[in-house]
């Protein structure tokens, strides 16, 4: 009975300190983004502005990714596009912008830290990192032609499909992914 009781303060206590990594996880990325401060604040006026640029030059880089992705998508679907490196629309129709909050950068660094705590070696920690990145901007691409085919043809599924319903499936999968990484060893 003893072993038993011992055995189930030690599980409370991992979960406790996994609990207390993932909020310093959450800590630390707000305060990465207090930092690098906020797209619609001019660089000038952040605290590191050299490191701010590199950020925004990265933001650009992967929107880019991204947005010829969409787009790339769309085309195959049959319909003629507009991409403006920030703006993308089916052609002569609303579109959508794609900001620096929209592509997934939070979401990847979430899933980074939680492979560097999980208990498996360098070289796994590496790949499961590099693939949830992958995972990440691929379902994202698939994110933003959906955005921009329903903003067309069925807005009133926008807010819905923008703020839940497809930030659930990346991060489904994302976590089924985490699970499975996690369960083999």
């Amino acid at each position: 009975m003893e072993n038993n009781s011992k055995a189930y303060t030690d599980n409370q206590k991992d979960v406790a300190k996994f609990f207390a990594k993932l909020l310093v996880i959450w800590v630390s990325w707000k305060v990465i983004l207090f930092a690098l401060g906020v797209e619609s604040k001019p660089i000038s006026e952040r605290f590191f502005p050299r490191v701010s640029t590199e950020w925004e030059y990265l933001n650009n880089e992967v929107r880019w990714i991204v947005l010829d992705g969409a787009e790339t998508v769309l085309n195959a679907l049959g319909y003629s596009t507009e991409n403006s490196g920030y703006l993308l629309n089916i052609k002569d129709k609303q579109g959508i912008a794609l900001g620096n909050y929209c592509l997934g950068f939070q979401l990847m660094y979430y899933f980074i830290m939680l492979v560097i705590i999980a208990p498996f070696g360098f070289i796994k920690k590496i790949l499961a990192s590099v693939s949830g990145i992958f995972i990440t901007i691929f379902l994202n691409i698939f994110r933003i032609a959906a955005l921009c085919w329903l903003v067309v043809f069925h807005p009133s599924l926008m807010a819905i499909s923008h703020d839940y319903i497809f930030n659930i499936v990346v991060l489904g999968v994302l976590m089924v992914f985490y699970f499975f990484l996690v369960r083999k060893k």
